[in-house]
This record gives structure tokens, sequence and C-alpha cells, in this order.
């Protein structure tokens, strides 16, 4: 059930940008503001949102740094990983 709820959320921000806990709760009475901020955490570690003072904010707000940053940033580990593979196989690595 929590499930469907949460996705439900993530539409809702999505669709605003950016809410705050206020339009949240009054979105999902039926949840307490405990369980709104917990379903937020989950939609935080899936990537789905950044929490700000207050709310959340769609990481599609604007924040294509956000995802510039996270790509780079893969970009980097996958690098790293292509490397590592290589010295265990004692190779030298094709990127």
């Amino acid at each position: 059930m929590h499930e469907i709820r949460q996705e439900k959320m993530n539409r809702f921000i999505q669709e605003r940008e950016v809410v705050t806990i206020k339009e949240l709760h009054a979105s999902f009475p039926e949840v307490s503001l405990m369980t709104i901020h917990r379903d937020l955490d989950v939609l935080k570690a899936g990537g789905f949102i950044t929490k700000v003072r207050g709310g959340a904010r769609s990481i599609r707000c604007g924040d294509e740094l956000v995802l510039e940053i996270r790509g780079k940033k893969n970009q980097d580990c996958n690098k790293q990983n292509v490397e590592k593979a290589a010295k265990e196989k004692n190779e030298t690595p094709t990127i």
C-alpha cells in the first residue's frame, strides 16, 4: 500500500515541481506528517526528488546541474571499476 502512496506522491511532486509539507499533507490527509517525511526519504533515496526545508523539489525542476554531477560521478565510478577489473586480470583497460 505504501508503494502506491509513494508513487502518487512522486507524481504530485513531479507535476508541481516544488511542494510544501503542508500541501502534501492536504493531498494525503490519511497519513501522518512523519509518514510523509518517511515517504519523502524513500523518494529521495530513489533519486526522484530532493528534500528542501519545509518540502520537496523534483529533480527535474531546473536542476540540470544535479543530473550533470550525478552523471559525472557515475562516469568516474564506471572508469574506476573498469580499471580495477583490468588490474585484476593484469590487462590494459579499454575505455
